[in-house]
C-alpha cells in the first residue's frame, strides 16, 4: 500500500517521466531541456517549486521511481542520478519566473470592451493560440460572437487578444490595453509569445 508521502509526490513526478518516454540518453542537455520546459510551463505547467518539491521527496523514498508507474528503459540507478541533476539545474535558475501569460477569465471581457487598440498580429486567432499555449473563448462584440482571449503578461501588462476577419487584412487579431504601457506591451508580446516585430503591427 503506497504511503501518504509517495501519493504526494508520485504524480507530479510522473509528469516529469512522461517528459521522458524519448529520451535515449538521460544527459546534460536533457536535464536543461526539462528544466526549460518548467521555467515556460508548457509541457509541465505546474509551478516550478512543485516539481522541485515533488523531486526531493522522491530521491529520499525507497520506493521505485520510474517502472511503477510510467514505462521507462531507464534503470532506477540512471533516474535517480538524473532527477539530482535536474534539481542542481533548478536551483541554477532561480529566482523562478513567473509564467511567461496568466489567462483571465472571459467574464472580465466588459472591462476590455472599451480599451484602446494598440496592435494587430498579423496571425489567425488559432495560431496565435498556439504561440501562447492559451484557447481563445467566445465573447460577443458589437453584436457578434467572437474569439476573445484576456492575458496578464509575466511583466504585468493587461491584453485582449481579439479575433478579426477584416477582408482588409485576412485572418488576424487586435490587441487591447486594459494596463499598462503600450510600448512596453507589445515588446513583451512579441517576445514572449515569439512573435517577429513585424507580426505584430502597432496601430
Amino acid at each position: 500500500m503506497e504511503s501518504i508521502s509517495e501519493q504526494e509526490w508520485r504524480g507530479t513526478l510522473n509528469q516529469i517521466l512522461y517528459a521522458l518516454i524519448y529520451a535515449r540518453e538521460l544527459d546534460d542537455s536533457v536535464a536543461d531541456g526539462v528544466a526549460d520546459m518548467m521555467m515556460d510551463r508548457r509541457m509541465l505547467p505546474s509551478e516550478p517549486e512543485e516539481y522541485y518539491q515533488a523531486i526531493s521527496q522522491a530521491l529520499a523514498s525507497d520506493h521505485l521511481l520510474g517502472p511503477q508507474s510510467v514505462p521507462t528503459e531507464h534503470d532506477e540507478a540512471a533516474l535517480r542520478q538524473f532527477l539530482a541533476r535536474l534539481r542542481i539545474r533548478l536551483d541554477d535558475r532561480r529566482p523562478w519566473p513567473g509564467p511567461r501569460f496568466v489567462k483571465l477569465p472571459p467574464r472580465l471581457w466588459p472591462a476590455f470592451a472599451d480599451a484602446p487598440a494598440i496592435a494587430r498580429v498579423d496571425r489567425a486567432p488559432g495560431t496565435v493560440s498556439e504561440h501562447v499555449w492559451e484557447d481563445f473563448d467566445d465573447a460577443f462584440v458589437g453584436g457578434t460572437k467572437t474569439p476573445v482571449l484576456l492575458l496578464r503578461l509575466r511583466a504585468g501588462q493587461v491584453l485582449a487578444l481579439v479575433g478579426s476577419t477584416d477582408p482588409r487584412h485576412g485572418p488576424s487579431v487586435t490587441v487591447r490595453l486594459l494596463e499598462g504601457d503600450p510600448a512596453a506591451a507589445l515588446t513583451s508580446l512579441r517576445e514572449l509569445a515569439n512573435l517577429r516585430e513585424d507580426q505584430v503591427v502597432p496601430l
